[in-house]
């Protein structure tokens, strides 16, 4: 339940503006998980994955698949598929069963485990990172020491080649597809032990076309001596990049440190820090908010939140275990309504409901008066702050002038 704000009496909606918008901040706070997936009951790294209709969640592990009920946090079934080298699965398509693994390089269903497609690669034979087109999965993106290729899902064929590499590259690539599909998004970050300075670059292609559209370069301010890690990604409306990459510093016994960056893509500017923040990052579905994985308070929490335009930290979601150290989170995703954030880390994947960020509270000037939004759950009015509550029907936006010159609103989420 929101905190109630009032509309004041004889104030010009500008004003009621600027009061709402201050009463309305979502302040930083530590939630619980509403479901948490347990997938060992030993030390072991675990990624998590929607599944197609978000029903069931998939947690992968070194050597199995598990599939739990979203809702109750039920282990379903589990497969095995025992690979080496691991991490075995390391790409899953939100809009199908398939699933790419290292070992043979093959698409598989990660339901049944039955292979599906073997991509068609003579000059390697690990990929570091991949990822499938939205929606049915038909296209899947890689990145390894031998460069960023397109792969046709269904036939494993390979369709263009962004850059090219040798095999003994020593640099490490991230891929990611723009919300449309459309568009191929690819970063880099220098070997381990290169010296500094460090200077990373995110790099956008059409995807049909291969025509390079903007390449950026950066310089790191850490210590990559003992590897690094980046993930990338577009907002909604395909105006920001979105980079995170993480380092360990010094001789590694200090943990991991990292960066996350909003990017212009049309000036190429950096446009905002996250202080604190460390891969994996990813935007909400709407682009209001950032999901990323997180070393505040020692690794206390396993990811945070934060809001896109500002820059401001709203939610941290805590460890389920707080003894294992920080740096321990390998996945976090929004669901596609961005009501829920499912985080893999350390024996564990969780689910965090989110929805009152979601459903924040706020008010705009319209043509015909000031107007109360809000996106989830329903508005309620009372003329006193303990009131009695009234269920308003409209759907949002309100007209403030239907429910009086003076009250208090808040928002009742459902069960």
């Amino acid at each position: 339940m929101r905190t109630p704000f009032q509309s004041p009496a004889g104030l010009r909606p500008s004003l009621i503006l600027a009061i709402l918008q201050s009463l309305c901040t979502v302040s930083y706070a530590v939630a619980q998980p509403a479901v948490t997936f347990v997938a060992c009951d030993d030390i072991c790294q675990t990624r998590a994955a929607f599944s197609a209709n978000e029903s069931t969640v998939f947690a992968f592990t070194p050597w199995s698949i598990l599939q739990f009920d979203s809702r109750t946090g039920t282990h379903l079934k589990t497969l095995d598929v025992r690979f080496e080298p691991y991490p075995n699965l390391i790409a899953v398509s939100g809009g199908s069963q398939r699933g790419f693994i290292n070992d043979g390089l093959r698409i598989i269903d990660i339901v049944t485990g039955e292979t599906q497609a073997t991509l068609h690669a003579e000059t390697f034979n690990r990929i570091d990172g991949a990822v499938f087109s939205p929606g049915d999965g038909r296209y899947l993106l890689t990145s390894s020491g031998v460069g960023i290729r397109l792969w046709d899902a269904d036939s494993g064929a390979a369709i263009r080649t962004y850059i090219s590499g040798t095999p003994t590259a020593a640099s490490r690539y991230s891929v990611a597809f723009s919300h449309a599909g459309d568009h191929i998004i690819g970063g880099s970050i220098p070997p381990g032990l290169s010296g500094p300075p460090y200077y990373n670059t995110f790099y956008i292609w059409e995807r049909d076309s291969g025509q390079l559209i903007r390449s950026v370069q950066w310089q790191t301010d850490g210590y990559e001596d003992f590897g690094g890690s980046l993930t990338i990604d577009m907002s909604p409306d395909g105006a920001h990049i979105l980079t995170a990459v993480g380092w360990v510093a010094g001789n590694g016994l200090i943990g991991p440190l990292g960066e996350v960056r909003i990017w212009n893509i049309e000036t190429g500017e950096s446009v905002r820090l996250l202080e604190g923040a460390l891969p994996a990052a990813k935007f909400s579905p709407d682009g209001r908010w950032i999901v990323s994985a997180s070393d505040h308070d020692r690794g206390h929490h396993s990811a945070v939140i934060w809001e896109t335009a500002t820059g401001r930290l709203v939610r941290a979601m805590g460890r389920t275990d707080t003894s294992v150290g920080s740096g321990m989170t390998s996945s976090a995703a929004f669901s596609k309504d961005g009501t829920t954030v499912l985080v893999g880390q350390l024996n564990a994947s969780e689910l965090w409901d989110i929805r009152d960020i979601a459903t924040k509270l706020r008010m705009s000037s319209g043509t015909n008066g000031a107007e109360i939004h809000w996106d989830l759950g329903i508005l309620q009015f009372a003329t006193s702050p303990s009131g009695p509550w009234t269920d308003l029907p409209a759907a949002s936006p309100l007209q403030l002038s239907t429910v009086g010159e003076r009250g208090f609103f808040r928002v009742k989420l459902e069960p």
